[in-house]
């Protein structure tokens, strides 16, 4: 019988196989007190989350972690669906092959494999509903959209809304296209009085700022604000005046 399996890549891109011949496995930053090490710091040391096996099949579920787990699934015609389970009922989600699970905002990336699925049934298995993320430029507001739920504005702190802003900008003046921002502008952009003293590390505290607020609201933090290494960083959303 083939057994599922969880592909688990580095940052760096090394990739290894955990076939799940265990009901229950944990994920953490600690490699002594958890199943499946994730070493990175933004996990949570001990049991960030959990995978284990139920009746209906395997699930993911969080532990109470501090930055969170973000379930990410190809849908229809490529698009792409997530689900924030700290949102869900229990905490966890049913795993369907080929799901992504995020930790935190680690670059780490553990899919979910199967080559021998349950079947579905309607127990236990909540359903995954599209995000969209929306900034407005007139109102300076960053919204989340899901379904027909009412918009949902994220909360940044000043500088960090600055960013966001100027992006977005960016973006609507590029042919309301994604396009790569450098430190070097973003720097001058948010602290124009003092751009000599500050360095691309004051980005990223800025960065998992912003991408904390976009995983707590059930977005993807590491796609939607996305770093590209040496560079700078491109933001992944919709863009209106």
């Amino acid at each position: 019988m083939l057994l599922p399996y969880l592909e688990i890549t580095d940052p760096n891109g090394s990739q290894e196989s955990v076939q799940l011949q265990k009901i229950r496995y944990t994920l953490g930053q600690f490699p002594r007190v958890n199943d499946i090490c994730i070493a990175d710091e933004l996990v949570s040391r001990i049991e960030h989350c959990v995978i284990e096996r139920h009746s209906e099949g395997w699930f993911v579920k969080d532990t109470k972690s501090t930055n969170g787990t973000v379930l990410v699934r190809e849908g229809f015609q490529g698009q792409t669906l997530s689900l924030s389970i700290q949102q869900q009922e229990k905490q966890q989600a049913r795993l369907e092959p080929g799901d992504l699970i995020i930790l935190a905002e680690s670059d780490w990336m553990v899919k979910f494999q199967d080559p021998n699925p349950t079947p579905k049934n309607n127990v236990g298995n909540e359903a995954i509903v599209p995000l969209k993320f929306v900034y407005n430029l007139s109102r300076h507001s960053l919204s989340r959209l899901r379904g027909s739920d009412p918009a949902q504005e994220l909360t940044l702190r000043p500088k960090a809304r600055e960013m966001v802003t100027y992006m977005a900008q960016r973006n609507w003046d590029n042919h309301q296209s994604p396009i790569v921002c450098t430190y070097e502008e973003l720097i001058q952009a948010i602290w124009p009085d003092k751009p000599d003293k500050m360095i691309p590390n004051d980005l990223q505290g800025l960065a998992r700022e912003i991408r904390k607020e976009f995983n707590a609201s059930g977005g993807e933090g590491f796609r939607l604000l996305e770093t590209r290494k040496g560079l700078g960083f491109i933001l992944q959303i919709s863009v209106e005046r």
